[in-house]
Order: structure tokens, then C-alpha cells, then sequence
């Protein structure tokens, strides 16, 4: 199985966003962990997820973190992103 864990900041903060396209990018983002998490051949996985305000200008962090194998040798993780 796979535990969630959901970590959010003291501050709580209203967010003018385009519900859609966040809705969008968070199943994209939490099915690319699961998907990672599953490729380990352990029984169990850990995606871990960090909501907070960055600094004092209110934009807003988000961190997700899984148990996955990680990206192969050489592979860089902002080419995915893009």
C-alpha cells in the first residue's frame, strides 16, 4: 500500500487559481508518484506533500516527495518539468 502524508503551513491563505489547471497539475504530479512508488518492489510507499506560503510576497510552495526509485543516472528533473 501507499501512505499519503499532507503537511501544511500554520498560515492559512485564500489562493486566486484556475481551479481546473491545478486540479490537473496535482493528478498529474500524485500519478507520477504513485506510478514511481510501484516501480520499487517493496510492499509499501510514502508520497509526502507540502503545502505552504513561500517568504512574504504569498506565492505558494508546493513540495512532493515520493519513495520511488528516483531518476535514472545523468536524467535531469527540470527536462521533465518542461
Amino acid at each position: 500500500g501507499i501512505t499519503f502524508k499532507i503537511h501544511t503551513g500554520k498560515k492559512k491563505f485564500p489562493v486566486l487559481i484556475d481551479s481546473q489547471q491545478i486540479r490537473q497539475a496535482a493528478l498529474n504530479i500524485l500519478q507520477n508518484a504513485v506510478e514511481a512508488v510501484q516501480m520499487k518492489d517493496s510492499k509499501k510507499g510514502e508520497i509526502d506533500i507540502l503545502v505552504d506560503i513561500n517568504g512574504e510576497g504569498g506565492e505558494i510552495f508546493i513540495a512532493v516527495t515520493d519513495s520511488g526509485p528516483g531518476l535514472p543516472k545523468g536524467e535531469n528533473p527540470l527536462h521533465l518539468a518542461e
